[in-house]
Formats: C-alpha cells, structure tokens, sequence
C-alpha cells in the first residue's frame, strides 16, 4: 500500500513504471481520500469519467477539500491520474 502511494505521488512519470500504473488501476476506490465529507477515490474517479477536469470541477461535484483542505494535494494528484487516464 505504501508503494500505491509513492506511485501516484508520481503521477506524471507513472506511464514509465508498468508496475506502478497496474497498482493504481488497482487501487482502492472505496478508500476516503477527504475524510471530512467522506469522498473515496471512487468518487473523484466517477466525477472526472462524467466531465470534470479541474478542482474546482470536482469540488463542486464532490465536495472534496472544500472543508478543512487537508486533501486537496490527494485530489489533486487523482484528478490529475483519471483524467490522463480518460484522455488516452
């Protein structure tokens, strides 16, 4: 699991590690990355798969780091995956 995370802190070389990218299409989408609303993977998954490209997007969707902000950096770096993932 440690491994996941050191992955998708290095989301824009990911492509170079196979290994890497097969962890985070494994990940856990039902893991909460916002822990104030209650938001998982999933979610921000789901809302960049249905049109949102920025935070603000996937803020007004989810309500992901819009309370305390402790996880916008994660959401970020999960936008920033899915939607490299969505425009192939």
């Amino acid at each position: 699991r440690a491994f996941i995370f050191v992955c998708y802190l290095n989301t824009f070389v990911i492509s170079m590690y196979t290994n890497c990218e097969r962890m985070v299409h494994d990940m856990n989408l039902d893991k909460i990355v916002c822990n104030c609303l209650d938001v998982t993977n999933g979610m921000i998954k789901d809302a960049v798969e249905n049109g949102a490209n920025t935070l603000e997007e996937v803020q007004e969707i989810t309500g992901a780091g819009t309370v305390c902000g402790a996880c916008i950096d994660d959401v970020q770096r999960l936008i920033d995956y899915f939607v490299a993932e969505r425009d192939k």
